[in-house]
């Protein structure tokens, strides 16, 4: 088989990358939301993810909590230590 027997083949896995994430930022997004506007956290407070957990994100599901926290701790908006998230100064300028 020649290599362009399937030319969307690549194409389709970056679209699918691509979604990926936006799902991920976008649960980021949120959930810095949720800690600034609804938990009222400030840059440096810790929140126990169980209290995150019991806000208006309880019905996430946990691969989409671990998305949104992943995002948000890469873009350097959230430190997650010990089963507590910490919201830092570029957290709360993106919030």
């Amino acid at each position: 088989m020649s290599e362009n027997a399937y030319p969307n083949v690549s194409r389709l896995k970056r679209t699918s990358s691509a979604e990926a994430n936006g799902s991920a930022q976008a649960l980021g997004r949120r959930l810095l939301e949720i800690l600034v506007y609804d938990i009222a956290c400030r840059p440096g407070d810790r929140v126990d993810t169980n209290q995150v957990a019991d806000s208006k994100i309880g019905d996430w599901k946990m691969p989409q909590f671990k998305a949104g926290c992943s995002f948000a701790a890469s873009q350097g908006w959230l430190i997650i230590e010990d089963g507590n998230l910490i919201l830092t100064q570029a957290g709360m300028a993106a919030a």
